[in-house]
């Protein structure tokens, strides 16, 4: 059972230095705009720990370095960082721990780094009416279950605002997704499909 759809908070970091030889250019001397990223990526994902919730999830996801040769010292880098939690609490906490280390991070080195909010949705929670139907009809049918909030974003996330909205995860084998090897067994997709069945037929006979 979903119990919610979570809010993603999605930001650009940005960095821009000079470009110098990487052989030629003591330490000392360099603006380097990889070297502030990466710093700064490492030291934000320690602090998540602290940051985050149980299910709170992160990820970095693209670096880019410009000019982009091993033999120069990135003049420019990019990089994407994304937050996932059903807490609005939470994402606002991160966003401004982040916003924070950005701001430190900024002129250090003669560096200047910037943040961009590129996302903003809003968890979604779902109808407590229609999960405890799905969870009697689960139940009836002797199938196990559990309440879990989706990490993923699904079109329920913008019909629970304006509509009780409810979901049924079926398991992916081996749990994997968003890759080649993704399944799902055909009995789970069909007891999920009965579940599903069920509660439909009761909210008619209902109405």
């Amino acid at each position: 059972m979903v119990s919610g759809i979570v809010g993603i908070r999605r930001f650009r970091i940005r960095a821009s230095g000079q470009a110098d030889h990487a052989g030629t250019t003591p330490m000392t001397m360099r603006r380097d705009a990889g070297r502030a990223l990466y710093r700064l990526a490492g030291g934000f994902d320690a602090a998540m720990a602290g940051l985050g919730a149980a299910d709170t999830v992160w990820n970095i996801g693209a670096m880019t370095f410009r000019p982009g040769a091993p033999n120069v010292v990135p003049s420019e880098a990019e990089m994407m960082f994304e937050c996932r939690d059903l807490s609005t609490e939470v994402l606002d906490r991160v966003e401004a721990a982040l916003a924070d280390a950005v701001r430190r991070t900024d002129g250090a080195g003669g560096v200047r780094v910037t943040l961009q909010a590129l996302a903003r949705t809003p968890p979604t929670l779902m109808s407590d009416s229609l999960a405890a139907l799905i969870r009697e009809s689960a139940v009836r049918r002797g199938v196990p279950w559990m309440d879990l909030p989706s990490g993923a974003g699904h079109d329920a996330t913008v019909l629970g605002r304006v509509m009780p909205s409810a979901m049924v995860f079926v398991p992916s084998i081996g749990g994997r997704s968003h890759d080649l090897v993704e399944n799902t067994d055909e009995a789970d997709i069909v007891l999920g499909c009965e579940v599903l069945a069920e509660v439909v037929e009761r909210m008619e006979s209902a109405a």
